[in-house]
């Protein structure tokens, strides 16, 4: 269907209207005739704006007011909107049968965000039988009764946002009869401690993924998320949180947690432990300092490790992937500690062959022969390690730009020692250290044809030799000495018999 852009009632007025009145005001949308419009009918999705010229908003040059009430009547009865758009309005209440009257049954769809929304009548989505996705985001709304989410709405809907509202407490919003939803989205909704008795009903436990961004949530109270028994997915950016809830340990099934920018200092095996579906962890832009033993393992499907922008993170475990205890993960294909405070990598730390993408740039290496394997293997033909970018944008505690391609301009430089200090790693690769990264382990193997009996036999020889050689050692050496004793004996003699002719013939001579 071609773009209709079709005039409603006119809107100056209306905003000087009384409130009696303005509820009763029919906009007509969707005809045949081409004017300036408010709302936009294309295929089968309507979209109602203010509209704007030059770049500017309606308040300031008066054109195209906002809607004022969600009252409409299509008049092209051959349009079908399955996707309904209200945005940047005027409509503080939403009133049963007075939305989209006689076409609610279509809508799939509906996004109504930055209204001014304060109130909705009881039943006003009850004859909307195939909606499945519905977001109130971006309006004033204090509190949301089982009289507006109904059983009827339950039935069908899946995905529910209403972030940036006005709730006090989660208990203000009544989700009791939301039995199919399988997304909630509460992001800042204003409430940041979760010790209540609060406990998201049993009615969610289909829900797959849950979003409480920008809450700054301090504390929860344990059980929680006990009735979350599906749950796969976890958001929870810009919490206030020290350490992991305990309320994580009922969420077994969690495959993505997602905790950026958190007070968390420390992570470790504890922690983690009951997340053994955990698919990717993301602590981003967060206090993190270290990452102990261990911390990481028995996660057989963890496939990326996002850690980048944690710039206290100091500290990493040899064995935090449990590489080292043969723990390994062989689902581990993406990890990134871009951005944080490390002088070194442990050469153990992962396995290099299976993974695909390491994001490491950025740090201030101490270029020294434990950085060796790493810098070295750079310029080498095989290049085991595939060095990747995960952050496309300027870091603000950094002056180096990031968007570059090459590994010395991607932050891959020496901080550390002097005479290296800010020297790419290019420029030393396969020159840092060589005799260390040239070493191979000196061990001796025995050829595949040669038998264990032969190996025994030989062993056996040698032990009786050396025994044999122990017992006849004594008898020879006795022998010898023995031989050496006569030989003493003879020459002393004929020493003496020298003397004694000489003495005989000398006193002859006399």
């Amino acid at each position: 269907m071609p773009f209709e852009y079709i005039s409603s009632s006119s809107n100056h007025a209306l905003l000087n209207e009384t409130a009696s009145n303005i509820t009763n005001v029919v906009y007509h949308v969707c005809g045949n005739e081409t004017k300036i419009t408010d709302c936009i009918c294309i295929n089968d999705t309507i979209e109602c704006k203010p509209s704007t010229k030059q770049g500017y908003h309606y308040w300031f040059d008066a054109f195209n007011p906002p809607f004022t009430t969600s009252n409409i009547q299509i008049s092209n009865e051959s349009f079908i909107p399955k996707n309904v758009v209200f945005i940047d309005n005027e409509i503080k209440k939403l009133q049963k049968d007075k939305f989209l009257s006689g076409h609610e049954s279509n809508v799939e769809t509906l996004h109504f965000i930055i209204n001014r929304l304060k109130e909705i009548e009881n039943g006003t989505f009850d004859k909307f039988t195939s909606l499945k996705t519905l977001d109130l985001s971006y309006n004033f709304l204090t509190n949301i009764s089982a009289d507006v989410f109904t059983k009827k709405l339950g039935s069908s809907l899946i995905s529910l946002k209403i972030s940036y509202n006005e709730f006090s407490h989660f208990s203000s919003i009544d989700l009791s009869n939301m039995e199919k939803l399988e997304e909630l989205e509460l992001i800042g909704i204003g409430v940041n401690e979760l010790y209540e008795n609060f406990i998201f009903p049993k009615s969610l436990s289909n829900l797959k993924s849950l979003d409480l961004s920008l809450n700054f949530i301090r504390k929860m109270n344990d059980d929680i998320f006990v009735n979350l028994v599906n749950l796969e997915t976890l958001k929870l950016h810009n919490s206030v949180l020290f350490s992991l809830p305990k309320s994580f340990y009922a969420l077994k099934n969690l495959r993505h947690l997602d905790l950026i920018v958190s007070a968390i200092p420390s992570l470790n095996k504890t922690e983690l432990s009951n997340f053994t579906k955990l698919e990717t962890f993301n602590l981003t832009h967060s206090n993190l300092e270290r990452i102990e033993d261990c911390t990481f393992c028995d996660k057989p499907n963890l496939k990326n490790v996002m850690l980048y922008g944690n710039e206290k993170l100091s500290y990493i475990h040899e064995n935090a992937f449990g590489n080292l205890a043969n723990n390994g993960i062989p689902s581990l294909k993406k990890v990134s500690v871009e951005y944080c405070n490390l002088s070194t990598i442990p050469e153990n730390l992962l396995n290099w062959q299976n993974l695909k993408e390491f994001g490491l740039g950025n740090n201030p290496f101490i270029c020294n022969c434990s950085m060796a394997w790493l810098i070295n293997d750079i310029l080498s033909p095989t290049h085991s390690i595939n060095l990747k970018s995960f952050i496309s944008f300027q870091h603000q505690s950094f002056s180096v730009d990031y968007k570059m391609q090459i590994p010395e301009e991607n932050g891959f430089k020496c901080f550390g020692p002097v005479a290296l200090k800010n020297i790419p790693f290019s420029h030393i690769s396969q020159k840092l250290c060589p005799n260390k990264t040239n070493e191979k382990p000196k061990i001796i193997y025995l050829k595949e044809n040669v038998s264990i009996i032969t190996v025994i036999f030989v062993l056996a020889a040698c032990a009786f030799t050396f025994m044999l050689g122990i017992f006849i050692a004594p008898f020879v050496r006795r022998l010898y000495q023995s031989k050496k004793q006569d030989a003493g004996f003879k020459n002393q003699n004929f020493m003496d018999e020298i003397n004694v002719e000489d003495f005989d013939v000398e006193k002859s001579f006399y």
